[in-house]
């Protein structure tokens, strides 16, 4: 467990260094003097990095090792972490180029992270280490919105960088380090999807994926798979999931969450900083007060709404167990987890449109991620379901989908922030995206085996 240990430590780290600049936009944006248009450009180039790595980093983890490929990247990813209050004062471009190069470095970690897991981690002791280590997201997610706001609230954003990647480092270059000295015992024993044809056998698949809110695991019982999931001896490739409309409504669902997922990780520090002022700004205005409106962090605001991600996600699995143990079909049961991760953030960002109240806005923001997570047990999930042979490569094509999916959303969101000023130029087209996918899926999804 010593390398699932380490494994949270680093996800920890990793999301920290991921959604620090989210925090510190809004004192960047007063100091720097950027508009919402290039704050849209800041944050969206660290997906449009993280977006073009993953599949070559699984490639270079098969080749040469999840250990040695995440170690390197690690290296990388923390130093251009640190770099940022270093290159500001040298103008935008170099913040853009330094956070594109943080996401391209980030794009190896969760590939390389599952080579470990897969590879080099007992069987007996797989899941439960996969579960250790990719919790660190939600770790890092929450403590990054506690302290981080704290820090950049009474001290500065620049300390905030230096802190987070200080402690990476620290990670990288002891914890990390040590683990990896001593020989890591390879596990030979890989699960087999047609090593067995009892559909009681006592396996469990543990479903690996990096989605738009986190990198979630879901454990489904063996029983689950549709029984056409034995093994064939006819070669197949990815590429030929795409032959069915299922794949596409997959990936069609799978952006809808990114998309939502990824505009709240960069914009909502700035969007409840925006509905605080604007209603202080009105507080004052009735009160016929001359003193300046400032704008501030919330630990509340940037803490709770994960946190609900986090035990959203945990549900979700626990409830799609549940299903399936009263003999659900696992297609209805993939279609009523993607349900709820989309058509429930549809509503409650159609509400989050009319809405002036910094409290129902927090509410209904968590309500908006919560129900997001539950996506960890429909789509994130369904590459396992439809193609077992291929699931890791078919992820990695659709997460790549969905991280530039947010990559036009952020930037989309600066851009009508600037040329609107209203929250919900962008909220709409959110919620009209996401029942588009809801709709989609629910008609033409599968749990059903393609390849």
């Amino acid at each position: 467990m010593r390398v699932a240990l380490a494994l949270c430590i680093g996800g920890a780290c990793l999301y920290a260094s991921r959604s620090i600049m989210s925090l510190a936009m809004v004192p960047m944006h007063d100091e720097l003097g950027w508009d919402k248009s290039v704050s849209g450009v800041v944050l969206s180039s660290f997906f449009a990095g993280y977006t073009l790595t993953q599949a070559v980093g699984g490639t270079l983890a098969d080749r040469y090792g999840g250990v040695r490929v995440l170690g390197l990247a690690a290296l990388f990813w923390l130093l251009t972490t640190v770099a940022i209050p270093v290159v500001a004062p040298y103008g935008t471009l170099a913040v853009v180029v330094t956070r594109f190069l943080t996401g391209c470095f980030q794009g190896f970690h969760y590939p390389s992270m599952m080579r470990i897991l897969s590879h080099d981690v007992a069987a007996a002791e797989r899941e439960a280490a996969t579960s250790i280590a990719c919790s660190g997201a939600y770790i890092g997610t929450l403590v990054c919105g506690t302290l981080g706001t704290l820090m950049i609230d009474k001290l500065s954003w620049q300390i905030a960088f230096y802190l987070v990647g200080g402690i990476g480092l620290l990670w990288r270059g002891l914890i990390w380090q040590a683990v990896t000295d001593s020989p890591i015992k390879p596990s030979h024993s890989t699960l087999d999807l047609g090593a067995s044809n009892n559909p009681s056998a006592d396996l469990s698949i543990a479903v690996t994926s990096h989605g738009a809110n986190a990198d979630h695991v879901v454990a489904l019982p063996a029983s689950a798979l549709s029984s056409g999931q034995a093994s064939s001896t006819k070669q197949t490739f990815v590429y030929q999931a795409f032959a069915f409309p299922a794949t596409w409504v997959m990936l069609l669902a799978h952006m809808c969450c990114g998309a939502f997922t990824f505009v709240l990780v960069t914009w909502l520090p700035t969007y409840f900083s925006d509905l605080k002022a604007a209603a202080a700004t009105k507080a004052h205005r009735h009160a016929s007060s001359n003193s300046p409106v400032h704008h501030s962090l919330s630990v509340v605001d940037n803490a709770l709404p994960w946190a609900c991600v986090f035990l959203c996600t945990l549900a979700s699995g626990r409830v799609a167990q549940y299903l399936l143990h009263r003999h659900w079909d696992l297609t209805r049961v993939r279609k009523t987890m993607q349900g709820i991760s989309l058509v429930g953030p549809a509503v409650c960002l159609l509400a989050l449109c009319h809405v002036e109240s910094p409290s129902m806005a927090l509410i209904l923001m968590c309500l908006v991620l919560g129900c997001g997570g539950f996506s960890t047990s429909g789509t994130m999930s369904n590459p396992q379901d439809i193609a077992p042979a291929h699931a890791g490569a078919l992820f990695g094509i659709i997460n790549s989908l969905s991280a530039f999916s947010g990559v036009v959303f952020v930037t989309l969101t600066g851009h009508l922030l600037e040329t609107t000023g209203q929250w919900s130029s962008i909220f709409f087209p959110l919620a009209v995206f996401c029942m588009l996918g809801a709709i989609g899926y629910s008609a033409l999804g599968t749990a059903r085996r393609l390849i």
